[in-house]
């Protein structure tokens, strides 16, 4: 310094450094703040040191080390650090430090259709939740009650446009003007532009369905529009299945959908049932888990004896709407113990339960005929039966006579047709069922000889190997034609002559 000072000076130059420093550590204090830490670090000062145009301190680092100042001999409120001496030779060989990485830039989802996919980069569903707990315990009121619910900040935005379209449809929907209804169910399955109102529809429909339990033809319009968001080509109807599928089994399943017993609602469960179907169909492929949990839901249904008969004709008609193989493998089985169970009701003295126990009766049938069919189309594409002409035409014989031997009685009984024609054949003739049965048995040993013929074709390259759902096709068509004898005398003695007609031969 000066040597040569006055007090009065030093004195006047010390309360303007101080000043000075003073002014420099309150800069660098507000650097800190907004850097939101409570530690003063040397970049601090030096940036306040920048905004006051003053050079920034050099050979000062801020460290994680706490800093020890010494006393200065002699005084009793001065201090410094004490600087340590460095050799040029340990510098030297000093490690070098790690290079820094270069600034790289990366795309990634955030959300998709207001899904987060989980991401390395997105933030895990736990981390949203400990977060948002955390927010939410810092912002609660103190006299708030435990249970309160707490609403997000971000809310889903819709213009005017959309909310009046909202509310014209739901009204549309509930109202009884029939036109205004189709009128919007058209304007859902063909407009674009109605993805963000998906959600809110879904919404809709599953709280309606809840509060509208017993009025049917609400329920019918709230099925339609399940139906018309599901023809849109514009709609991702997928995302919202969890929220449809409830709504859609209850209108299928529920044990009273009317104010009425005597009112229609056969045909809602119907409706309910094709929807199943459809969307199974659409989107089984994707979801593979979808059909098989709802044929679950269905069979579980279906096998409670203390479930009503509503419930059970829903599960039966969902069952039959699900395709052939469903029909084989978990109705067909079971028709014979569930039958037991539906003939006191069939001879109830209630008008009701009759009528519960006539409608799925009738069910049971159109499953059994629908398992015949598909045993015969199975056949004709197996070439064990070929493709023959209706009842209706005539055929004659070499003598120029059309053959109409009582068509009535040979409709309507299968044996004496049989045995009207072993008669005029005469004892070189078989009967069909015995044709038949070598056929099985002919076409069992052609099948095992072209399929050897096709493993040694495939071994050598010359055919393609069969895909496995093609080998799945083959071995559940194999098994519906030995179902075919199993329950065919279970079938006959239920139903009956209704049968005659779907019997394959």
């Amino acid at each position: 310094g000066v040597s040569p000072l006055n007090d009065d000076i030093a004195a006047a130059l010390a309360g303007d450094v101080e000043y000075r420093i003073r002014e420099i550590i309150q800069e660098s204090l507000k650097f800190m703040k907004h850097s939101k830490r409570n530690k003063l670090k040397v970049e601090d000062v030096n940036y306040s040191l920048r905004l006051r145009n003053v050079e920034a301190l050099y050979g000062f680092s801020t460290t994680d080390e706490p800093l020890n100042f010494c006393r200065a001999v002699g005084t009793t409120d001065l201090f410094f650090l004490e600087d340590k001496e460095l050799s040029f030779n340990d510098i030297i060989n000093s490690p070098l430090p790690p290079c820094p990485l270069d600034t790289t830039f990366t795309a990634h989802w955030l959300a998709i259709e207001g899904v987060q996919p989980a991401l390395r980069q997105n933030p895990s569903p736990e981390e949203m939740e400990r977060a948002l707990g955390v927010g939410n315990k810092r912002k609660q009121p103190s006299g708030a009650e435990k249970g309160t619910e707490v609403k997000p900040i971000v809310k889903h935005v819709l213009s005017k446009e959309l909310q009046l379209y909202y509310e014209k449809v739901s009204s549309a929907v509930l109202g009884t003007d029939l036109s205004l209804l189709d009128a919007a169910l058209r304007s859902l399955s063909t407009d674009f532009g109605l993805q963000q109102l998906l959600p809110y529809f879904t919404q809709f429909v599953a709280n309606e369905v809840t509060r509208n339990l017993r009025k049917l033809r609400t329920l019918r319009a709230l099925m339609r529009m399940v139906r018309a968001l599901l023809d849109s080509q514009d709609l991702q109807v997928e995302l919202y299945l969890h929220q449809l599928m409830p709504s859609i089994l209850t209108c299928l399943v529920g044990k009273r959908l009317c104010e009425s017993p005597n009112e229609n609602h056969w045909e809602l469960r119907e409706y309910a049932a094709s929807l199943v179907a459809y969307i199974c169909k659409r989107f089984g492929g994707s979801y593979k888990t979808l059909q098989p949990r709802i044929t679950k839901t269905l069979l579980h249904a279906f096998l409670d004896p203390s479930k009503p008969l509503t419930t059970h004709y829903g599960a039966i008609i969902g069952l039959i709407e699900l395709g052939p193989y469903v029909i084989q493998l978990l109705l067909i089985p079971n028709v014979a113990a569930y039958y037991k169970l539906l003939q006191p009701e069939l001879n109830s003295a209630m008008p009701i339960k009759r009528l519960e126990a006539r409608k799925c009766h009738e069910a049971l049938l159109r499953a059994a005929c629908k398992f015949l069919e598909s045993t015969k189309s199975v056949q004709r594409k197996s070439g064990l039966v070929p493709k023959q002409e209706t009842g209706g035409e005539q055929k004659e014989n070499p003598g120029g006579e059309s053959n109409t031997n009582n068509n009535s009685s040979s409709s309507t009984d299968p044996t004496a047709m049989e045995v009207e024609s072993s008669q005029e054949s005469g004892p070189s003739s078989r009967s069909a069922k015995q044709d038949s049965i070598e056929g099985l048995t002919a076409t069992g040993e052609a099948s095992d000889l072209s399929s050897d013929e096709d493993e040694s074709m495939e071994a050598h390259g010359q055919r393609p190997k069969k895909t496995p759902e093609e080998t799945a096709s083959v071995a559940i068509e194999e098994m519906m034609l030995g179902d075919v004898s199993k329950y065919y005398d279970q079938l006959f003695e239920i139903f009956g002559e209704a049968l005659a007609p779907h019997v394959p031969s």
